[in-house]
């Protein structure tokens, strides 16, 4: 990390702090150092959360079991041990929290003025690092106008004293165009040299102001409710919603008899917050990695329900020992100690196993695999979050083979990359300013050029890798180019390209053979306990994306197959399919026939059948009557794993027909075979040299 700046809107607060931990800790790579960060924002959340709990309910216990909804839910504890920003955003929320109910109590004028500094600059720097605190900033600014007009304390000179602060917490938004002008991070987003650059970035209309996705519709606001509450009863225990409308229903009680208003200010942050999130999110929830992205966004409306069920839990207590119990002696406070620390424990065993990822190194090993496979001096186009993200981390931030060129192809079309970013890529050639869909020179004087210009002006010096999937904005290159299977990536090639089937199998069908996670998505922790990997994980897609790879290269030849006329290289092609499925299930197949449950995906088995049934009608050196066998035996194994698929009427057909070959080859085996000890019989009576002396 070198001067860079984050993706919209920036992130300066979480980047400094970032760099300062990075050069503070002597031990460690950047990115330990970075998740460690992180987790420390998590306990410093969760101790804001109970220390505002406690000066709210007076009650050691209801502060317990705040926190314990709170940092040791799923969603939470996910987030808490990797680098990102939610969690110095909840730091955040805590601290607004805590100073809002300090401020609600305390009558001494110069304390509340000193408050009202601490903040405004404290939410200067929230929104420093995550846009979506602003709804609760402006829920408690509203609140502390209303406050400090009651006390008759707002003059124009606070006012503008506070607006000091408050851009005084927004300073490190400097960053962004100092970084810009010195570029000379290798990575960065933007240029925001300019005040219409700096806008742009901070607005995020590269993404959409007020939008989560690019180009993404959503599932709409009901919908999106419906999740939230789902996720609130599922990883905040039972109990947590509900509590947390004994909580509202408090606040409500207070604010009717002038015992406070803060926490009925925090339940309209709350539902206001909530609500235009599941408007505004314009993500689809039904897609795991799309959910996984909106559940980020979840924790805070969490941190807020936690502490409404801290105060529910509170008043529910406290009327069922002082007035159903009839005791008010009883020692509250150990009572609710008990009982949160009983729910936290609780929480542990329920969340541990999944959110345990002490073991877990499936980025790490599959970024690294697909560097060190790599050719040399390659250019890969990266294409997604999963491979570029993961691939540049190590090679800039580890020095994995510096000798590869990683080009993000989803950013090369921004204005401003080819200006900022051309002088960290000497080895490549540009064929003009801007990446666009034609070659020309626009009004300016920008000269713009395609996909397939660029491809054409690099493929001579670099083995081209596009890595997952090539580009869909510019289809121009399929003129002059075509992609080959290489591993989860594709090695783009001219069509003058001498294609052997035999050395590219040789060559790439193995590539992911050494990937050693199971298929199912399971990884074993420290105690031998396997777990699965989340849906909406990273760790998910990556072992599907290698798993794909193990027959990546046999699909294709499969597919090329089918599309070539040439009987000679139908031939050539679907031998290398049916050898590269064979090896694939050997390797990695587990011993016994007809079990119930794969250590492969079951469609391998449908797969291999349908290359060994196309081999049956061309001519070859390989057994018929063993392919005829195979694909038997793999379409019955298929359906026997597989019974519902909708084409399994058609495989049992196909079954039949085979069988049936099968039995008349055979028999011609048979013919065969006793045609050929007949005449050895008769070379043996000397039949043969009477018909020559005939």
């Amino acid at each position: 990390m070198n001067g860079q700046v984050a993706h919209p809107p920036g992130y300066p607060l979480y980047t400094l702090l970032s760099k300062l931990i990075m050069v503070a800790m002597p031990n460690g790579s950047p990115a330990w150092k970075v998740n460690f960060l992180t987790a420390i924002f998590s306990a410093t959340a969760g101790s804001l959360l109970q220390l505002t709990v406690l000066r709210i309910t007076g009650c050691v216990g209801s502060s317990f079991l705040a926190v314990g909804l709170f940092s040791i839910n799923k969603l939470t504890w996910t987030w808490s041990i990797g680098a990102e920003v939610f969690c110095l955003n909840n730091v955040f929320i805590g601290a607004l929290m805590c100073l809002a109910v300090v401020f609600e109590v305390d009558d001494d004028p110069e304390h509340i003025t000193k408050i009202l500094y601490i903040g405004t600059f404290v939410s200067g720097l929230a929104l420093c690092n995550q846009h979506t605190i602003v709804i609760y900033v402006v829920c408690i600014a509203f609140w502390v106008v209303l406050r400090l007009l009651k006390l008759r304390m707002l003059t124009w000179r606070l006012v503008v004293k506070l607006f000091v602060f408050f851009f005084l917490g927004l300073s490190p938004y400097l960053y962004l165009p100092i970084s810009s002008h010195l570029n000379t991070a290798r990575w960065t987003w933007g240029d925001q040299r300019t005040l219409d650059g700096f806008l742009t970035h901070l607005l995020r209309r590269e993404y959409g102001t007020f939008d989560l996705g690019k180009d993404q519709a959503g599932s709409g606001f009901w919908s999106l409710t419906k999740a939230y509450w789902e996720h609130a009863h599922e990883d905040l225990c039972e109990l947590g919603p509900f509590l947390a409308l004994i909580g509202v229903a408090v606040a409500l009680i207070w604010r009717i008899r002038n015992e406070g208003t803060s926490v009925l200010v925090f339940a309209v942050m709350f539902l206001t917050y909530t609500s235009l999130f599941a408007w505004r999110a314009n993500l689809d929830i039904n897609n795991d990695l799309f959910r996984g992205v909106i559940e980020r966004f979840w924790m805070q409306s969490d941190m807020v329900l936690a502490l409404l069920a801290g105060v529910g839990f509170s008043m529910a207590v406290r009327l069922i020992t002082e007035r159903l119990m009839g005791s008010k002696q009883l020692p509250m406070s150990s009572v609710f100690a008990m009982m949160g620390a009983g729910i936290i424990i609780i929480l542990q065993m329920k969340h541990f196993l999944v959110c345990d990822q002490s073991s877990n190194k499936v980025i790490q090993n599959f970024a690294k695999s697909l560097l060190n496979k790599m050719p040399r001096n390659a250019l890969i186009l990266s294409k997604g979050d999963l491979p570029t993200n993961t691939m540049r981390y190590f090679h800039l931030c580890e020095n994995v083979r510096p000798d590869l060129t990683i080009l993000d192809v989803e950013v090369l079309s921004y204005t401003w990359f080819l200006p900022l970013m051309k002088k960290f890529y000497p080895h490549l050639t540009f064929p003009g300013d801007r990446w666009y869909l034609t070659n020309q020179v626009l009004a300016d004087g920008t000269r713009t050029f395609n996909f397939r210009a660029f491809l054409e002006k690099n493929h001579d010096r670099h083995p081209i890798i596009a890595c997952i999937g090539m580009q869909e904005r510019d289809a121009s290159w399929k003129d002059s180019f075509f992609t080959l299977p290489f591993g989860p990536c594709q090695q783009v090639v001219p069509y003058s390209f001498p294609f052997d089937p035999v050395r590219w199998a040789n060559q790439t069908g193995g590539f992911a053979d050494d990937w050693n996670y199971s298929h199912e998505n399971i990884i074993m922790d420290f105690i031998s306990r396997s777990k699965m990997f989340p849906k909406e994980s990273w760790e998910k897609v990556a072992n599907d994306e290698m798993w794909q790879a193990k027959i990546g290269t046999a699909f294709f030849m499969y597919q090329q197959a089918q599309i070539t006329e040439d009987i000679h290289k139908k031939t050539q092609l679907l031998i290398q399919s049916y050898q590269l499925y064979f090896r694939a299930i050997k390797i990695n197949q587990i011993p016994g026939r007809l079990v119930t449950k794969e250590s492969f995906p079951h469609f391998w088995y449908k797969n291999f059948a349908l290359a060994c049934e196309k081999l049956l009608h061309l001519d070859h050196d390989i057994d018929k009557g063993k392919l005829c066998k195979l694909a038997i035996s793999n379409f019955r194994q298929y359906l026997h794993l597989e019974p519902d698929d909708h084409d399994a009427d058609k495989i049992e057909e196909a079954i039949e027909i085979l069988t049936q070959r099968l039995d008349t080859m055979q028999k011609i085996d048979n013919v065969d075979m006793h045609l050929e000890n007949m005449a050895k019989r008769m070379n043996k009576m000397g039949v043969a040299d009477l018909m020559d002396n005939s």
